[in-house]
C-alpha cells in the first residue's frame, strides 16, 4: 500500500507531523502544495488525472492544515480516501462539507463524533493530536520561569488572553506574545516549572501533548473532547475548572516541587507509551486497513452525486478560502443562466451562515 498524502505545506503544520511519522511506517508520496509536488499542483488541481498510477490498494489522505488546498476530483480516485479534520471547534459546518469527499473520516476532537454520526457520516473515527518527542524534547535545563506558554494570543480569545495577562503580572513567564519555533518552544517548556494551557474553544490542542513530551507538569483547563479519556487529573497533568481554581493550583504546585515534578515525570512516561505521532499513525493505518477489508467499495458521500452537486460544493469550499479564481471555475462550469444563478444563491447562503457563526462566536466570548 502506498499513501498519497495531501495538505498545504507549512514548516510545522499538523501535516508535517503526520508525514514524518508515516514515513517511518509506510511508503508515502506527498501530493500537496508548498514543497515538492506536481508541476500543475495548486489549491484546486485535478488530482485524479495527476495520480494515474494509484492502485485500489493505495490510500489518499487529506489533512486539514497549512495553506488552503483541496484538489478537484477526489471522489474519482480509484483508491480509498481519508481525511483528518482538525479545526472543528472553529467551523464544523465547513469541515462537514469537506468530509463528504472521503470514505474514512478522522477527527481531532472527540465530541464531534456524535455530531458527524447524526448527520449520516459513516466510518468516522477519533484520532487526537500527538507530539514528536524528537522535536519536543525532554531536556535537563536550568529553571528560568515559573510558568511557560507558547501559542496564539488572538484578540478573539478573550479568556486565554485574560488569564495570561493575570498570570504574567504575578509570576515569572516567558514572553508569550512572541512566535517561537518548536525547538525554542521545547527549551522554554523545559526551562519552566510548569506549562500553562487554555483551549481556544474547548479543543484538545497540540499543546497538551507537546507539554507532556517535554516532561514538565501541565496545568490546563477542563477541555473535554476526550482529555480525561486519555490522561488522569493529578497523575499525568492538573486540570483547573475555573479562574479561582487556576490561581489556587498555581500557588500550590509552585510551592510543592516534589509533587509537581512527579506529575511531570508521570505525564512524560505516559506520553511516550501512548501519545507520540508514530503511535497515532499506527492507529490510522490499522483503521484504514480494517476499512479496506470490511468495505472494499468506496463510501464517500460524493462518490454517487451529480456533477452539479459537486460543482456547488467545490465552489462553496473555494469561496470559503477566498480563492475567487477557483470558485469561478466551478460557477462557470455550466454556462446556463439558471445554473449560474442557483450556484450564486447557494454561495450567498453559505456566506451568510459563516457570518452568523462568527457573530455567535464573538458573542459567546464576551
Amino acid at each position: 500500500m502506498s499513501i498519497y498524502l495531501g495538505y498545504g505545506y507549512l514548516t510545522w503544520t499538523t501535516g508535517t507531523y503526520w508525514e514524518n511519522a508515516l514515513r517511518k511506517l509506510a511508503d508515502v508520496k506527498f501530493c500537496g502544495i508548498g514543497k515538492e509536488s506536481f508541476p500543475e499542483a495548486n489549491a484546486g488541481f485535478d488530482i485524479a488525472s495527476s495520480l494515474p498510477a494509484v492502485r485500489e490498494t493505495d490510500v489518499f489522505i487529506y489533512i486539514d492544515s497549512g495553506e488552503p488546498y483541496f484538489p478537484r476530483n477526489i471522489h474519482k480516485l480509484r483508491c480509498l480516501t481519508a481525511c483528518y479534520l482538525i479545526d472543528l471547534h472553529v467551523d464544523c459546518a465547513f469541515r462537514m462539507e469537506l468530509a463528504k469527499y472521503f470514505d474514512v473520516i478522522f477527527l481531532a476532537q472527540k465530541d464531534y463524533l456524535e455530531v458527524f454520526n447524526k448527520k449520516g457520516f459513516k466510518n468516522v473515527f477519533w484520532v487526537p493530536f500527538g507530539a514528536d518527542p524528537e522535536i519536543y524534547l525532554k531536556q535537563d535545563l536550568p529553571i528560568k520561569y515559573d510558568i511557560g506558554f507558547v501559542g496564539h494570543v488572538r484578540s478573539d480569545n478573550l479568556k486565554r488572553n485574560k488569564l495570561l495577562e493575570s498570570l504574567s503580572n504575578k509570576y515569572l513567564m516567558n514572553d508569550f506574545r512572541k512566535v517561537y519555533t518548536p525547538e525554542e518552544t521545547s527549551r522554554i517548556y523545559c526551562s519552566s516549572k510548569m506549562i500553562f494551557n487554555c483551549s481556544a474553544n474547548g479543543d484538545l490542542n497540540m499543546r497538551v501533548f507537546e507539554a507532556l513530551s517535554c516532561g514538565r507538569m501541565l496545568l490546563t483547563d477542563n477541555i473535554g473532547n476526550g482529555l480525561t479519556d486519555l490522561l488522569q487529573d493529578r497523575r499525568h497533568l492538573v486540570i483547573f475548572r475555573n479562574e479561582d481554581e487556576l490561581y489556587a493550583l498555581t500557588e500550590y504546585y509552585l510551592k510543592n516541587d516534589s509533587e509537581r515534578e512527579a506529575i511531570g515525570r508521570a505525564g512524560h512516561q505516559h506520553f511516550l507509551l501512548n501519545h507520540t505521532y508514530e503511535q497515532r499513525m499506527k492507529l490510522v493505518l490499522e483503521l484504514i486497513c480494517a476499512q479496506q477489508r470490511a468495505n472494499p467499495e468506496a463510501k464517500a458521500f460524493f462518490r454517487e452525486k451529480s456533477s452539479m452537486d459537486i460543482s456547488l460544493s467545490m465552489a462553496a469550499i473555494y469561496s470559503h478560502w477566498k480563492l475567487s479564481a477557483e470558485a469561478g471555475k466551478e460557477l462557470f462550469k455550466d454556462n446556463t443562466l439558471s445554473t449560474f444563478i442557483l450556484k450564486c444563491w447557494y454561495l450567498l447562503k453559505i456566506r451568510l451562515q459563516q457570518v452568523k457563526n462568527i457573530l455567535l462566536k464573538r458573542l459567546s466570548n464576551k
